[in-house]
């Protein structure tokens, strides 16, 4: 390989380098802020609502299936 083309190939890589780094560096700036954004969302609805996950409510759910038929005793002929 040319003395030049080895030159260009090393400026190449070494700007190559600098820009993954520099987008590294702004994609884990902009993963820090949603985090912070979420993290304070989150608080805000817990101070509101209270706790926040899924609880049970015992007065919605049923406590038996309703019946469409009435009970027939059918031991009795």
């Amino acid at each position: 390989m040319d003395e030049s083309t080895e030159r260009f190939l090393r400026l190449l890589n070494e700007q190559n380098t600098r820009i993954a780094a520099a987008a590294a560096e702004k994609e884990a700036e902009k993963k820090d802020l949603s985090d912070q954004l979420r993290l304070q969302r989150e608080t805000e609805r817990r101070e509101k609502w209270g706790q926040l996950r899924a609880r049970e409510h015992p007065g919605k759910r049923p406590h038996r299936a309703n019946n469409v038929f009435p009970y027939i005793d059918l031991s009795h002929e």
